[in-house]
């Protein structure tokens, strides 16, 4: 029985203690797959054990979530190594051997040898030690990011590993214990069995609801600019403010970090583009999610922010334009970055 085969047992026996609550939970869902494959069995129940630690929220079995996703080592770093070029070469380590996820936006690369290590450890100084014995075991995971990210994304950690059907599952989650925007790089040590041909990187946004508004994903693609001013959004129509009520945006710019807000912006663009944006803030962070309801596919963009800003612009035939923005810092020297949020005519 190998370490992972002793831990699913350790759980299903209840030597990591769950309440009594959830035990149907775990034994009901095991037997309904008892005539599935091994391996698919364990990462449904790791998924399931990632599932009551965060609903129990307990210190003591978050670190035997660890154990059970073998992780070794993981960390993060800001390096000028990702962008090195030596010797006045015009490729980097982004440029010549890393990879790129389109939908995260992230670089990365799996080491699973020493020559790649050393190449790697040589240019980034920053990357954890990784002996010989520990690469015959283990890989090492690198995500890399160029451009600044937004508060939220400025501030991410690896938080699961995993393999199905021969993609490696790489599962990034706001870091709370972290300073902002203070990475470019983010590393975990692994065990091999984790590690496939096909690689994804996924991250956990924070879900915006509010009871008093409709899912977005269950709004019509018929949804009218007459139905979101009933419903109480911010109407904006072809670059016209249509619903009386700039003022839910005004105090978006004035809000205090103890409160809690919620906006929808209906922004219909075009007959083909209704952007429905969602923004909450708490806890200091404003998230924001776009979501054009006439694509079938209602894709969500994510974005976040720690401030709005209410600007004036003039375009070059002369019409004033009010534009709201989203405001983060990118980095510690205090630089700041803009995210659009709603763009209309000013009388």
């Amino acid at each position: 029985m190998d370490n992972f085969d002793y831990l699913i047992k350790k759980a299903v026996d209840e030597e990591i203690e769950f309440p009594s609550r959830y035990d149907n939970t775990m034994n009901s869902t095991i037997k309904k797959l008892e005539k599935k494959k091994y391996g698919y069995i364990s990462n449904i129940i790791r998924t399931i054990i990632t599932i009551l630690m965060t609903l129990l929220g307990i210190t003591g079995v978050c670190f035997a979530t660890n154990e059970i996703y073998q992780y070794i080592q993981q960390g993060k770093a800001m390096t000028d190594g990702l962008t090195y070029r030596e010797n006045g070469t015009i490729e980097s380590l982004i440029d010549s051997d890393m990879q790129y996820d389109q939908d995260s936006r992230f670089y990365y690369k799996i080491i699973t040898d020493d020559e790649n290590y050393q190449k790697y450890k040589n240019t980034i100084p920053e990357l954890p030690e990784m002996s010989l014995e520990d690469l015959n075991e283990n890989a090492l995971i690198i995500l890399g990011s160029v451009l600044p990210r937004d508060s939220f994304e400025g501030n991410l950690k690896i938080s699961n590993v995993y393999s199905v059907d021969k993609i490696t599952y790489i599962q990034l989650t706001k870091d709370d214990s972290a300073n902002k925007n203070n990475s470019n790089l983010i590393y975990a040590i692994v065990h091999k069995d984790e590690i496939s041909d096909n690689v994804k990187i996924i991250i956990d946004y924070i879900t915006i609801n509010n009871p008093d508004f409709e899912n977005v994903q269950n709004l019509s693609s018929d949804y009218s600019v007459d139905e979101a001013i009933k419903d109480g959004c911010v109407v904006v129509e072809k670059g016209i403010l249509k619903s009386a009520n700039e003022s839910k945006l005004l105090e978006l710019e004035n809000i205090k970090s103890e409160e809690q807000k919620f906006v929808r912006i209906y922004n219909k663009v075009s007959e083909d583009i209704v952007n429905i944006i969602d923004i909450m803030y708490f806890d200091g962070l404003f998230y924001k999610n776009s979501t054009n309801i006439k694509d079938q596919k209602r894709q969500t963009n994510h974005s976040s922010f720690e401030s709005v800003r209410r600007g004036i612009g003039e375009s070059e035939d002369g019409i004033k334009n009010i534009i709201y923005s989203g405001i983060f810092q990118t980095c510690d020297d205090g630089l700041n970055g803009g995210i659009s949020i709603i763009i209309f005519k000013g009388e």
